[in-house]
């Protein structure tokens, strides 16, 4: 079914269940968009940065059968597609925007009539316990989600506290209804993911149980507690796998009425009166800890309150974060303005309990002492806006963020930074170590102190010798191709992290860490073939990869890119890079051709991250490695040229619809990069003190600074033909660099922009104007 933006505009209002006086910021926010195709976001209930993501799954695809990947699992990283017309249950734990996926644990669904254990399939419902539902009766607002299940005429309201989700469940009149639990379930799931569950019916409207489950998180521990606002009538549950053993329970009938399930496939099932009490209220509270943490959770956040009183918390508490920006704007624009800084606050997730106990990557229990611990770490793509952002308007949430990096490292057995950091546990996703930059940057700008703690942190990841290639990297200068598929990308983002701990070094007064690793983050010229002018892997004798394609986004060394894009991957020293390709001439021409040229689908057509609806030319705006690539015309002679690429991006990857994201978010990352892009300046490089000053896209932005000050961005007349900066004006007084500072911005004030229709080619040309380069590609 094809909805129009204004109805998708419709579909976020219309949860005027929760009731408001005139319209407020948290209105603007559209859950629905990204919700089909690549986006991979979910339209369902939490709080910021919670550890609960209560939402809707509409299919049950399997990561694997017998071993074989399921390509359409893709698709369900976060548990629906828009296009779905079943819902299968409602679960707990989602990651927002991701490429690969897990979790969906704890999965609810009531109905009525005959009960069914397993959910059936799409095609063929009514042998399952899903229902067929309309988005006419979708409702999704920031934390609250509504739905009809219309095969049972149930209405299905839900919410969500920090570590609580919240369930209100109208079943028809004068019909008993029932809940089934499937401890089965999961995102990215297959034959024998769940290790081991345990439910305990602790009275007639409690229970408690954990699941642990070998995904994604390799070892992943949900523990919880729920409760019921009316009491159970009577339960059971099946044991969907053979039981070779038994013990001396079998002296039990356990699967009826029985208090204590434990199996490795448990479905259970809930009979309630709602004949005479239609109304049913579940709350299900998490903890990674144990069921005593899971109990201590629910009762701090939701006991003895409504499911009205819950929603209207949740409510005022995103109205109040998305206050950090007023914006003049269209609806659509303010949908797609709001909805992105909503996405910046999904992830990272809180991952403690009220007590601020926690589950580090060792599985031993901790105590955040003087921090809020946080897991979801999707580093690969975070370190480049996401962090930096947050840097920005939540500076508090950063530091603790790196705070519980730091404690990572400490408990993990390699010593390491986190890679990919999820529920606990290191999942080792993507290349780089890009935690580093992520320390980096907070030091730079002020947000962490703790350099003492952080840059021993940094030196360990970066020389580990069995992460890929290391030995190897520090041997030779570059990753040889024979020893890794990505050999020519990793040793680029090895070069860039390693430039973050020479300035961390630098900053903390170690010259001989800062001389080491400044010579390290000169690798990146080990592997540009001057012939080409372009990146390419090479092998452990010094010999270039022969019969490249610099076209090619698989099996020539780089990951989840090309060389044609990730080229253009040295941040910390553009000036350098510019020299390796030829000069500015060569290098601005093959920034034109970039953007301007035909990529076919042959180039990228076994790569699930990338898609045309990726693409503006041959950049790649759906995967990282480029979001930084239209801003490098500002070390050139031409940087007016960032002005007219970075609206074509923003008007073809970001729009107020179901398929509005022109790829994974990726844990708020793509939002992030809007987010920067619209205000008009953009962390090319985290690690130094700078944005580079592209254009803004609205005529009016204030930031409202979390201390106390405010930062105007005043653009008058912008548009798509009024695209071109002719001017810049920084309180009051003419600004002629190209980038500003992080002080600049968490000073306050007024950054006033003239645009015009035709570009300003004469801005932003001295070399004082341009933003940093480790050298000036003369004096190496």
């Amino acid at each position: 079914m094809h909805v129009t933006s204004n109805r998708i505009v419709a579909l976020a209002i219309l949860a005027a269940s929760l009731p408001t006086v005139a319209q407020e910021t948290v209105d603007y926010v559209n859950p629905i968009i990204g919700t089909n195709g690549m986006g991979h976001t979910f339209p369902g209930a939490c709080s910021p940065f919670g550890l609960v993501q209560l939402s809707p799954d509409t299919d049950t695809i399997p990561h694997n059968i017998d071993g074989k990947y399921q390509k359409n699992a893709y698709e369900y990283c976060a548990g629906y597609q828009y296009r779905d017309k079943t819902i299968v249950g409602f679960s707990h734990t989602h990651l927002s925007g991701t490429g690969h996926s897990d979790l969906g644990d704890i999965l609810i669904m009531p109905a009525t009539g005959d009960i069914k254990f397993t959910p059936g399939r799409a095609d063929t419902p009514d042998e399952g316990y899903r229902s067929r539902f309309s988005h006419d009766t979708e409702k999704a607002s920031p934390g609250y989600y509504e739905v009809m299940l219309d095969d049972y005429g149930i209405k299905a309201q839900l919410t969500a506290t920090r570590r609580t989700g919240v369930h209100k469940y109208t079943f028809p009149k004068g019909k008993d209804g029932h809940l089934i639990l499937d401890l089965i379930h999961g995102i990215y799931n297959y034959d024998g993911k769940v290790l081991c569950t345990n439910l305990r019916v602790e009275n007639d409207s409690l229970l408690t149980g954990y699941r642990i489950t070998n995904g994604w998180a390799r070892t992943n521990y949900t523990y919880f507690a729920i409760s019921f606002s009316q009491p159970i009538k009577d339960y059971g549950y099946k044991e969907l796998e053979k039981v070779l053993y038994k013990g001396f329970w079998r002296r039990f009938d356990m699967e009826r009425n029985f208090p204590e399930i434990t199996g490795r496939k448990i479905v259970a099932y809930f009979n309630f009166d709602t004949a005479e009490n239609p109304e049913l209220t579940v709350k299900v509270a998490l903890s990674a800890v144990s069921t005593e943490g899971a109990l201590k959770n629910l009762r701090a956040e939701a006991a003895g309150k409504s499911f009205d009183e819950l929603a209207q918390a949740v409510h005022n508490e995103w109205n109040e974060e998305l206050n950090h920006f007023e914006i003049e704007a269209d609806d659509d624009n303010k949908a797609m303005f709001y909805t992105s800084l909503y996405h910046t606050m999904i992830n990272p997730s809180v991952y403690m309990d009220v007590d601020g106990n926690y589950r580090g990557v060792d599985h031993n229990i901790h105590k955040a002492d003087g921090f809020v611990n946080y897991t979801v770490f999707s580093l690969w793509d975070t370190y480049r806006a996401l962090h930096p952002l947050l840097n920005i308007i939540k500076p508090r949430h950063n530091a603790d963020m790196v705070e519980s990096m730091i404690q990572h490292s400490r408990q993990s057995v390699h010593g390491m930074l986190p890679v990919w950091s999820l529920m606990g546990n290191e999942n080792w996703c993507m290349s780089g170590y890009h935690a580093v930059p992520v320390l980096a940057d907070a030091i730079a700008k002020g947000v962490s102190d703790d350099s003492s703690m952080a840059l021993p942190a940094m030196v360990r990841t970066s020389k580990v010798p069995y992460y890929e290639g290391i030995s190897d990297y520090i041997e030779l200068g570059y990753i040889p191709f024979e020893k890794s598929s990505t050999a020519a990308s990793t040793t680029l983002e090895y070069a860039y992290d390693d430039w973050t701990i020479y300035q961390t070094a630098l900053r903390a007064g170690n010259k001989e860490i800062a001389d080491e690793y400044r010579a390290r983050a000169l690798n990146y010229r080990n592997i540009y073939d001057p012939a080409i002018g372009f990146a390419r892997p090479r092998y452990a004798d010094g010999s270039f990869k022969p019969e490249f394609d610099v076209l090619q986004t698989y099996g020539e060394g780089f990951i989840e890119g090309n060389s044609w894009n990730f080229s253009f991957h040295v941040p910390h020293d553009v000036f350098g890079m510019i020299k390796l390709m030829g000069g500015e001439k060569e290098f601005t021409e093959k920034l034109d051709k970039l953007f301007s040229m035909h990529l076919p689908e042959k180039y990228y057509e076994e790569n699930e991250d990338i898609t045309e609806e990726c693409l503006v030319g041959g950049y790649v705006h759906g995967n990282e490695p480029s979001h930084h690539v239209p801003y490098l015309y500002a070390w050139t002679s031409q940087p007016w040229k960032t002005q007219y690429w970075l609206r074509e991006i923003l008007n073809k990857m970001y729009r107020n619809d179901i398929n509005g994201l022109g790829g994974n978010d990726d844990c708020g990352q793509m939002s992030a990069w809007y987010l920067f892009s619209v205000m008009g300046f953009y962390p090319v490089c985290p690690g130094t003190e700078q944005y580079v000053i592209g254009a803004p896209y609205l005529p009016y932005i204030r930031l409202k600074l979390p201390n106390g000050k405010d930062l105007e961005i005043k653009a008058p007349g912008v548009s798509d033909k009024k695209r071109y900066v002719k001017s810049l004006k920084l309180n009051g007084r003419t600004y002629d660099k190209l980038y500003i500072t992080h002080d600049d911005i968490m000073n306050g004030g007024i950054l006033e922009f003239e645009m015009a229709s035709t570009p300003n080619k004469r801005r932003g040309l001295s070399r004082d104007a341009k933003p940093y380069s480790l050298t000036d590609g003369i004096n190496q």
